[in-house]
């Protein structure tokens, strides 16, 4: 798939999860987290790296208040200003967010280790079966994810129709082991 394939299929799949009404993306949502909530290695997590949602992204504030209630870490990915480096920053319920550079709430505060993180939730524009992700094409998440250390729980989060024949994997790509939608936990 060519450079100018992948940003028509980024485009086209951006529009469609935009175009979701507000009650289906409310249903997948609570869908989501309640079965995040069952999961055992995220019930075991001592730090888990969740985000803020956009454009019709899947919401995940029920699963994070269940993390806090289970005496969790939660973090939240922060884009740091004038690199091109992601973090995970400690966010705690009620805590202010402020806008980064892409718009996307971001906690303040100082990074977290990612080698101390225990599993790790990302959002993406399109997933395939062989774990292959299309994000927004600044590779924020595969050189996050190539931090993290060796075992930690990944796992993609989106709506079943963000599920895509295939999508072509690039040098630095870091494939996603497993997605969770509305409709279930599939691993790859």
């Amino acid at each position: 798939m060519s450079e100018e394939a992948r940003d028509a299929l980024r485009r086209r799949m951006r529009e469609a999860r935009r175009a979701l009404p507000e009650e289906e993306v409310a249903r997948h949502s609570a869908a989501v987290c309640a079965l995040l909530a069952t999961i055992e290695e995220l019930a075991r997590a001592r730090a888990v790296m969740g985000y803020r949602a956009i454009e019709g992204e899947v919401r995940l504030d029920q699963f994070l208040a269940c993390c806090w209630r289970r005496g969790q870490e939660v973090l939240l990915p922060r884009v740091e200003a004038g690199s091109n480096e992601m973090v995970a920053v400690p966010w705690r319920s009620g805590e202010a967010l402020r806008p980064g550079p892409f718009g996307i709430l971001e906690p303040g505060g100082r990074p977290w280790p990612p080698g101390s993180i225990d599993a790790v939730l990302v959002p993406g524009l399109a997933f395939d079966r062989h774990g292959n992700r299309l994000g927004y094409g600044k590779g924020y998440y595969d050189r996050f994810l190539a931090r993290v250390r060796p075992g930690t729980w990944v796992c993609g989060v989106a709506h079943r129709r963000q599920l895509v024949d295939c999508i072509p994997s690039r040098p630095g790509d870091i494939r996603i082991p497993r997605l969770v939608t509305e409709e279930g936990l599939l691993e790859f």
